[in-house]
Parts: structure tokens; C-alpha cells; sequence
């Protein structure tokens, strides 16, 4: 959480972009609720021989949204036959999910000014702290972990603001959407399901520890890389005069082995 807090501080200035993007994301969520949550009553009233709305199980349609438009679609099952309402529920349901990606779309776009604004402010910032620091850091740190630190890692922190958004944002909002649909069609299963859960989670965060290490070894496999490539640039004539080249290749390469060891496991 304290590393989700330290991204969000960089949000600040992108309020208005914050806002836009949490309501539209909050639409798409709805949008393609509504849309699975209709599936299910429209699949009934089509395939089945009960034709009154009223006869069908009422667990499945105790949202009062689907009660109008299971009323609706009877009426037209009536009147038209099952053909027609199959082509309405279809279109309705389409009409719905287009809603929901235009509103996707939408929070995309400023999801993206917020990532890449943030990116500058650190990438900014950064600059400003390696500009700063004493002569002696520098002669201790390798070239190329500071390479690494202001190109992979301000890009890892890229991916972790759309993170970020998406744990304590959407994630919230979605979890508790599906979960009121969930208990509205059968709420013994939702209970197995939160039996299963913890089964689950356990394993997911087994994972993800195993992941963490495995990306902290392959940024610091390319902190590596990228000092070995510094050194071959900036020393080359030394590396050719010694006839150096066969054992700069082999460093280079069993660093780069690493590598892609450490990001095929993740």
C-alpha cells in the first residue's frame, strides 16, 4: 500500500483526468454487468416452453431491471414470435456492450495522460536527484544501474500506475458489482465460491512472491547489461588493444543468459 500511496502523490496534478477516468471506468463496469447480467433471463424466455415471465424461477431475475426487460421480451415473444424478440435481445445486448467499450475507450485515453504524465514527473524528477548527488556516488555506482534506474525501472513504474488504478479503483468497484449479481442469481453458490477463495489466494500469492524476485533479478540483470555495454563504449579501444573482444562478448552474454532466464519465469 505504501508504494501504491508514493505513485498516487504524482496524481495530483492530474485531478480532472483522475475523475473522468474513474467515472467513465465506472460506466464501462456497469455496462458490462447489465449486459451479462441479461444473458441469462433472455437465454430463458427463448429456449424454454414456460412463456409467462412470472412462471420462471424468481432468484434469477430478483434485479428489477431484468424483470422490465423479461416483461418486455415476453411481449414481444407473444406478439412477434421468438425469432424477432432473439434479434432484439441481441441488438439490446450489443447496443449495451458498445456503450460499455466506448466508455472503456474513453477511460483508456485518460488513463493515458495520467500514466504518461506521471512518467515525466518521475523520469523528471529523478533527473534532478542524480544531477544533485556528490561526485563519490558516481565513482561508486555503476554507469549502468543508474541507466537502469531512470529507462527499465521509470518503466516498470509505468506499468504500476495503470496497477495502481486498477487495485484501488476499478478492482473495488468491479468486485462489488459482480458480487451483488452474484448473490442476486444464487447465493449458495456464491458462498462455495468464497469457500474456494482462500485456497486460492493462497497459491496466487505463492505466485506472485516467486514473480517479485524474479523481476527484481531481471532488473538487476539489466543494470548489469547496461554497465557492460558503457564499459564496451566507452573503453572499446582499450577492449581492442588488450584483444579483449572474445571475453566481453562472453560476459555480455552470460549476463543477457540471465536475463532472459529471469523474464521467461516471470
Amino acid at each position: 500500500m505504501n508504494i501504491y500511496r508514493r505513485i498516487l502523490k504524482f496524481t495530483k496534478p492530474y485531478g480532472w483526468q483522475v475523475v473522468f477516468h474513474t467515472l467513465f471506468a465506472i460506466i464501462a463496469v456497469f455496462a458490462t454487468g447489465i449486459a451479462l447480467s441479461l444473458l441469462d433471463p433472455v437465454l430463458n424466455l427463448l429456449f424454454t416452453e414456460k412463456k409467462n415471465p412470472s412462471s420462471l424461477n424468481t432468484e434469477q431475475f430478483s434485479l428489477k431491471f431484468n424483470e422490465i426487460f423479461n416483461q418486455y421480451i415476453a411481449g414481444i415473444i407473444e406478439e412477434q414470435g421468438k425469432v424477432e424478440a432473439l434479434a432484439i435481445s441481441i441488438g439490446f445486448i450489443v447496443g449495451i456492450n458498445l456503450i460499455g467499450n466506448v466508455f472503456k475507450y474513453l477511460a483508456a485515453i485518460f488513463m493515458a495522460i495520467i500514466r504518461t504524465g506521471v512518467i515525466k514527473d518521475i523520469r523528471t524528477r529523478l533527473f534532478e536527484v542524480i544531477k544533485s548527488l556528490p561526485v563519490g556516488y558516481f565513482e561508486e555506482e555503476r554507469k549502468g544501474n543508474i541507466i537502469s534506474r531512470m529507462t527499465s525501472d521509470v518503466n516498470e513504474v509505468e506499468k504500476s500506475v495503470v496497477v495502481t488504478f486498477q487495485s484501488l479503483i476499478r478492482a473495488p468497484i468491479t468486485i462489488l458489482f459482480f458480487l451483488f449479481l452474484m448473490f442476486s442469481y444464487s447465493w449458495k453458490l456464491t458462498l462455495f465460491i468464497f469457500a474456494v477463495l482462500p485456497i486460492t489466494a493462497f497459491i496466487i500469492s505463492m505466485l506472485a512472491k516467486s514473480l517479485r524476485k524474479d523481476a527484481y533479478n531481471t532488473q538487476d540483470m539489466m543494470a548489469w547489461i547496461m554497465s557492460v555495454l558503457d564499459e564496451v563504449i566507452s573503453g572499446v579501444k582499450i577492449i581492442k588493444a588488450f584483444n579483449g573482444e572474445k571475453y566481453i562478448a562472453k560476459v555480455f552474454g552470460s549476463y543477457n543468459e540471465k536475463y532472459s532466464y529471469h523474464l521467461r519465469r516471470q
